[in-house]
């Protein structure tokens, strides 16, 4: 009897450590992480020589594309408009005829360029500057603002108020685009027109992005003159809230200092960060505070 007892509190036991270790290994296993694979970076670069006939000067200065088929490049020939854009078509590099005496819709005047922008193939926007003889030198030229515009068929240029060189531009929608320049000249265009912006006279914009229509930024530099043998240039990021642009940040750059705190150009990220970039990678922690990358 007492053996058989001890047989079934055996087997009890053996029932019950059985049910348990079957049930502990019926437990699902935790979903296998997936671990996103990174493009290769292993990409092929090519040279491409851009060399309008006749010219000795080309300097390519901003480039803009809608695609791997569509890419613009603006910059400065010595042609005086000639050469100054050339559009790759996934294939070659073609000269643009932006000029209205090679059919394009630009007065014959000579221009340079600085930057291009885009919305679609049908929608492009570039900068830059006329260039005139001043009949009172010095000095012996004078620049005036360029703005044209590309509807997919014809290059043609904005009626805008006087200003200077003009070199950034973006823009959140092709009806809310800003364009900055020399001089304090600032210009944003509604959808109908451009309407020139009153800015700081001694302010020069250097690049412009954004992340919506109230939350744009730029980077700026002012000459600093002491009255001695010294200038210094004086470094600023500009805010857009949607009503007014402010400084919310600086440095100076003099004979005794080259400490940057942040570059000229900007990139803001889809992640909602803003880079900068020019001697150095940075990012924009707010407050003033920059993390150098």
């Amino acid at each position: 009897m007492h053996n058989s007892k001890l047989l079934n509190d055996i087997t009890r036991q053996a029932f019950i450590f059985s049910f348990v270790f079957l049930a502990l290994s019926c437990v699902e296993d935790p979903p296998t992480q997936i671990i996103p694979v990174l493009g290769k970076r292993d990409y092929i670069w090519t040279v491409d020589t851009l060399a309008y006939p006749g010219s000795f000067q080309t300097l390519m200065r901003d480039m803009w594309a809608s695609s791997p088929k569509d890419v613009y490049v603006v910059g400065h020939n010595d042609q005086g408009g000639h050469g100054g854009m050339y559009h790759y078509d996934g294939k070659k590099w073609s000269p643009v005829n932006i000029l209205a005496r090679d059919g394009g819709g630009v007065p014959n005047a000579p221009i340079t360029l600085s930057g291009v922008y885009g919305f679609a193939p049908n929608n492009v926007w570039a900068v830059g500057e006329h260039i005139y003889q001043n009949p009172n030198p010095p000095p012996n030229f004078l620049d005036s603002s360029l703005i044209i515009h590309f509807d997919g068929t014809l290059w043609r240029e904005m009626l805008i108020q006087k200003g200077r060189q003009l070199g950034p531009l973006w823009g959140i929608s092709k009806n809310d685009i800003w364009f900055g320049g020399a001089w304090g000249t600032l210009y944003h265009f509604d959808g109908i027109r451009c309407t020139k912006i009153p800015f700081d006279t001694l302010t020069h914009f250097s690049f412009m992005t954004g992340f919506s229509s109230s939350n744009i930024y730029a980077t700026c530099s002012r000459k600093i003159n002491f009255d001695s043998v010294e200038d210094s240039l004086l470094y600023l990021l500009y805010h857009y809230d949607g009503t007014n642009w402010t400084a919310i940040d600086s440095f100076m750059i003099t004979p005794y200092n080259y400490t940057r705190k942040f570059g000229l150009s900007l990139w803001a990220s889809p992640q909602g960060n803003l880079y900068s970039a020019t001697y150095g990678v940075y990012r924009f922690l707010g407050n003033g505070s920059w993390q150098q990358l």
